[in-house]
């Protein structure tokens, strides 16, 4: 980002940062890794606040709360924590899911969180008592990624089932499936007033969605990869989209037209509209906060004085690396290379899969039964596609 500022770079973590989550007053990050740990940052300092440890397996998903006095981890240990971020305190451990932790999101009054699992359902939570209040069951594919509506009345989940599901919180009842993505879904957000949702996929769309008919408005088109963050602007009228293509797009809803393209010179993980819907915030795949005026689409230090920061780690989007879309073949080249050896049900992965060598020659897999399967290639066998 050219502001002139002092780049900093938040060490302490021991392995790979999986997830970071920016306060809503900017003041504080919270980051998750595969070294099990939680750590809350001062963003103006720079400076490591808390290392909240707790957790028995790697750290997936970190959220703060609206008031910034609770984080909440999701982690492969199968649970949900609770943590007082003031003191570093564990307030409240969640425990019911029979799979790993990928999805948590606080309702807007803070009061409930929401989980969404690998294990094909989504949990509401009582903030207050740590009880399980409801169990939403219908995907039949991860759920990777899990929202409230403004009002608290509704949840969407996006799930590797290539649906989006929305579910009424006060009855449990599944009110919508939404389908029409040929991919998994890797995030969904509802519009301000919660008419719309938007989800974005691993078919490299961006899908807008009428919440009271289940209708597809429009599919925006543009990006070259994975679709891995879409939000809504303030008033509704835009939508982001950050993509493994390394852009951002913005979007008009009404028209469907693209707007507005920014280019990331890293992935763009997370993305956030400030309230005059002026500039975009977005969390590249080092973690740095890049602020863009996107009426100029130029880094601008206007609204948020921000700077950049950056979490030390490798992202975690390369961890797909090689398996392909609906995880039944290794492919040779990446996502988008061509099918090299298909995989039988038992051998897919059930987390993720991660190339263990830079140069591609071992692949491990993590599967649903809990083993991990290394497969070694010689170099000349990637030499012809299936």
């Amino acid at each position: 980002m050219a502001t002139g500022k002092e780049e900093r770079t938040l060490k302490g973590h021991t392995d790979l940062v999986t997830s970071v989550f920016l306060s809503k007053d900017n003041k504080l990050i919270a980051s998750g890794s595969w070294d099990n740990t939680v750590k809350i940052w001062n963003v103006a300092m720079g400076k490591e606040e808390q290392t909240l440890k707790g957790h028995t397996n790697s750290v997936n998903s970190v959220v703060f709360s609206n008031d910034g006095k609770l984080t909440v981890s999701g982690s492969n240990d199968n649970t949900v924590k609770v943590w007082n971020v003031a003191t570093g305190e564990e307030e409240q451990t969640l425990e019911s899911h029979m799979y790993s932790l990928n999805s948590m999101v606080f309702s807007n009054d803070s009061k409930f969180i929401a989980s969404g699992s690998y294990d094909h359902t989504v949990k509401i939570w009582n903030v207050a008592t740590g009880k399980e209040e409801r169990t939403f069951k219908g995907h039949t594919g991860l759920v990777n990624s899990v929202v409230f509506s403004n009002d608290d009345k509704l949840i969407a989940s996006g799930s590797w089932d290539n649906t989006v599901k929305v579910w009424n919180v006060a009855t449990g009842v599944e009110e919508r499936t939404l389908e029409g993505h040929i991919y998994r879904v890797t995030s969904v957000v509802f519009s301000q007033d919660g008419m719309f949702i938007a989800s974005g996929s691993a078919d490299h769309t961006v899908k807008i969605w009428n919440v009271a008919t289940g209708k597809e408005e429009r599919t925006l088109k543009g990006h070259t990869g994975l679709v891995n963050s879409v939000v809504f602007s303030n008033d509704g009228k835009l939508v982001a989209s950050g993509s493994w293509d390394n852009t951002v797009k913005i979007w008009n809803v009404a028209t469907g037209i693209n707007v507005k393209s920014l280019d990331a010179s890293q992935l763009p993980n997370v993305l956030s509209f400030t309230d005059d819907d002026s500039v975009l915030v977005k969390s590249t795949g080092r973690y740095s906060l890049d602020v863009r005026d996107i009426s100029t689409s130029h880094s601008s230090q206007s609204k948020l004085n921000l700077g950049s920061i950056e979490v030390q780690g490798e992202v975690d989007a390369r961890l797909a690396f090689g398996i392909n879309y609906d995880n039944t073949w290794i492919k040779a080249g990446g996502l988008d290379g061509g099918k090299f050896l298909w995989l039988p049900l038992d051998f897919r992965p059930g987390v993720w899969a991660t190339l263990t060598q830079p140069s591609g020659s071992v692949l491990a897999i993590g599967c649903p039964s809990g083993r991990v399967v290394i497969m070694g290639f010689r170099e000349s066998s990637f030499s012809d596609e299936v």
